[in-house]
């Protein structure tokens, strides 16, 4: 089932979770890293916009096969 982010809305760490398909304290583990979507801090609450929660899983999404090559002109095999 897909899940809808809506772009305008904050998502507190634990309605980030299932977007991001972690758990709220990997989250708190990957912001004190400098790792993981942008967040808003509004005293001790941290927040993510759905923008950057969307962003963020754009960022990391990873090419295969045909849409690497037409990225990145050359196979994986020839990147190395």
């Amino acid at each position: 089932m897909p899940i809808t982010i809506d772009p305008d809305a904050l998502y507190s760490d634990v309605e980030a979770a299932p977007i991001l398909r972690t758990n709220p304290k990997t989250q708190a583990k990957d912001r004190c890293l400098g790792r993981g979507p942008t967040y808003v801090k509004a005293g001790k609450a941290v927040f993510y916009t759905g923008s950057d929660l969307r962003d963020y899983l754009t960022q990391h999404r990873v090419a295969h096969g045909t849409e690497y090559r037409e990225r990145f002109g050359r196979d994986r095999s020839e990147a190395a």
